[in-house]
């Protein structure tokens, strides 16, 4: 049991690292070990159970164990209602699970590398499918999901090789990271419309992914663009998406891209190590992006990313932000640089008192009138100070000559 835990712990580190080795033989009778968390520990048969005054969790499977496993709907006279992390993890010769009505969760990894796994039929009663539960079950060839789970967790059948259709039920609002990534002869996936999120590299290496790049660059899961990597040229993302996934664009030829102000998140590395873009537009001024939203590559230590093109977006966005924060260069397309509040088409130091003057006024309760799009010049969320500070800085380098917009200088600071 313990040396299992270890090594659970360290395949949470690696990814789909070997099998584990063999364990010890299986148990054919009942015994009481020590209590462990409030709970006293059972073994029954071939399983280790922790009980509980009012349920039970499989914790452990002998390695030995082969064939169809049943597990009981109580054990002690209470009902049993999850599988616990890496419950039969690398048990070579489990060919199916019979599992209870009374079950409602199925932890982390709960039967990573059970390499002769066939099939698996979950109850409705189950809720909660913990990451990695059935990867890299290289036989697994059906699955089905409870109506009630609401989320595809990260990883849950990755690398199920010979699985080749999933129905996703109709609750599910979520598809996490790499949820079916490398099942290879994955050709039919049912996707309700309830889902609205769709995570990085979710079907990667299937064949339903191959299928829908061929009839177009760029994959859709109902309102959420999921796959886009083999796009090229320039792109115009449709009106109505309201995400796009991780990874969606990486390593792709895109040479521009414009996304719609429909768009209110882009996940990790969305345009990353695109070699050939030179543009990205977003038209949603408050899109949620990570720190690894854009590159054209990695510099010469093959670690910091570049971006030699242009990032476009509204004043005082998200966007213009993210490019402040990376040094890239940043094109407002609202007409109006930022900083210059008095509309003069200067950012001088009348533009700094007058941010001076209004917070003051703030201080005392008077309502705000500057636009913050215009006056938070710092990006900071506030038009304050420090914002006038910055302005002054600014004016006065514009005075000894400098051309940079303010936004380049306040990135290079």
């Amino acid at each position: 049991m313990m040396i299992k835990k270890i090594l659970a712990g360290v395949l949470s580190v690696l990814v789909l690292g070997g099998a584990l080795p063999g364990a010890w033989p299986a148990s054919t009778v009942m015994t009481s070990i020590a209590a462990e968390s409030d709970g006293t520990e059972i073994v029954e048969g071939s399983l280790t159970y922790s009980v509980y005054p009012d349920h039970a969790e499989v914790t452990d499977c002998d390695t030995e164990a082969s064939g169809e496993i049943t597990i009981p709907a109580q054990v002690s006279g209470v009902p049993v209602t999850a599988i616990g992390a890496n419950a039969f993890e690398a048990c070579p010769s489990v060919t199916g699970v019979d599992l209870p009505e009374t079950l409602t969760s199925i932890g982390d990894r709960a039967f990573y590398q059970c390499q002769a796994l066939t099939s698996a039929d979950i109850p409705d009663s189950v809720e909660t499918i913990g990451y990695s539960a059935f990867a890299d079950c290289n036989n697994l060839a059906s699955v089905k999901l409870p109506a009630s789970l609401t989320v595809l967790e990260s990883s849950v059948f990755m690398m199920c090789r010979k699985l080749t259709s999933v129905k996703i039920p109709d609750n599910v609002t979520k598809i996490e990271d790499y949820a079916l990534i490398g099942c290879l002869e994955l050709e039919e996936i049912q996707i309700p419309s309830s889902v609205h999120s769709v995570g990085m590299g979710v079907f990667s290496g299937t064949k339903w992914l191959d299928e829908r790049f061929a009839e177009s660059g760029m994959v859709f899961v109902n309102d959420v663009l999921a796959d886009s990597k083999i796009s090229d040229g320039d792109i115009t993302i449709p009106d109505g998406i309201v995400s796009i996934s991780g990874g969606t664009f990486l390593n792709s030829g895109i040479t521009s891209a414009v996304v719609p102000a429909s768009v209110k998140e882009i996940g990790f590395e969305g345009f990353y190590n695109c070699p050939n873009l030179k543009s990205l537009t977003i038209l949603s001024p408050d899109c949620e992006i990570t720190q690894r939203l854009v590159c054209n590559g990695l510099g010469d230590d093959n670690v910091t990313p570049y971006y030699t093109g242009v990032i476009r977006g509204y004043t005082g966005s998200t966007v213009q932000k993210y490019a402040m924060d990376n040094g890239y260069t940043f094109v407002a397309i609202d007409g109006r640089e930022q900083g210059d509040i008095d509309a003069d088409g200067a950012v001088d130091a009348s533009d700094a008192s007058a941010i001076l003057a209004e917070y003051a006024a703030v201080l005392t309760g008077a309502a705000p009138t500057i636009d913050k799009s215009v006056g938070d010049v710092n990006l900071d969320g506030y038009v304050d100070a420090s914002d006038a500070s910055a302005i002054l800085q600014y004016f006065a380098y514009t005075q000894t000559g400098g051309t940079d917009s303010i936004t380049d200088f306040l990135s290079a600071q």
